[in-house]
């Protein structure tokens, strides 16, 4: 498919980041729920299908990757709230991607930090402490499931195969929306995802990941593409002030 979709795909899934995540804007419909602002899990409610029209998975993932092919690099924020039992969640960061393999989140909620990752290495840092962890990427598996995935396939073919593979795919077109319908394969933390795109440009606008004990809703938005980084934009540079633990 494309790698900005595997991208908000693992940040829903809470693969890219340090917890589960939220949004504010206007937002797609939740068709989970006929009320927006009904979190609760409803999944005997299809109304809000009735609304929209499915279309060929095939026919979705060509709009969306011929507009992608033509992005280099792309910033974005993402908000995401995870509903449990008895607790919300809300973390908000600003994503910078470069192809290949270059990614930076900056972290404002709950807590401030920055991860940097790159072909190479992950790095952690929190500036309140001013600490930073280094971790190699390579043969590390657990980074490879959480990063490696996020950035080697997302401008290929490779991604949707691996969706393919993965998940039972639907599509669904909205007036001013696409949507997405990933619903497992094997057994898995969640039982449905749905990501919803812009029809004006075909961006990832909303997801929602949903299980028996949980919700999860992330929108993004401020989208830049194809902006000019700096050259050392992607690296990270710890100062003498940061304390540095590499871990082997």
């Amino acid at each position: 498919m494309n790698k900005i979709l595997l991208i908000s795909f693992l940040i829903s899934c809470g693969f890219a980041a340090p917890c589960k995540l939220y949004a504010r804007q206007d937002s797609p419909p939740d068709s989970r729920s006929n009320s927006r602002s009904n979190f609760s899990s409803n999944k005997k409610d299809n109304e809000i299908y009735k609304s929209s029209s499915p279309i060929p998975i095939a026919q979705l993932k060509e709009k969306i990757s011929n507009r992608m092919e033509k992005i280099d690099t792309v910033s974005f924020n993402f908000n995401q709230k995870t509903y449990m039992a008895k607790s919300t969640q809300t973390v908000e960061a600003t994503v910078h991607f470069r192809r290949p393999e270059d990614l930076i989140l900056k972290y404002r909620r709950p807590d401030v930090q920055e991860i940097y990752i790159s072909s190479a290495s992950l790095f952690t840092y929190i500036p309140s402490i001013k600490q930073a962890t280094k971790q190699s990427r390579k043969g590390d598996s657990d980074i490879s499931n959480m990063a490696g995935i996020t950035l080697s396939v997302i401008f290929s073919e490779d991604s949707f195969k691996y969706l393919k593979k993965e998940f039972h795919l639907k599509a669904f077109e909205f007036k001013d929306y696409l949507m997405m319908q990933a619903e497992p394969i094997a057994d898995a933390e969640y039982e449905m995802m749905e990501i919803y795109f812009s029809k004006e440009d075909y961006y990832p606008v909303k997801t929602i990941v949903e299980a028996d004990n949980f919700k999860s809703v992330t929108t993004f938005n401020g989208y830049d593409s194809n902006r000019e980084y700096k050259k050392n934009f992607f690296k990270f540079n710890p100062g003498k002030e940061i304390n540095l633990i590499e871990i082997n």
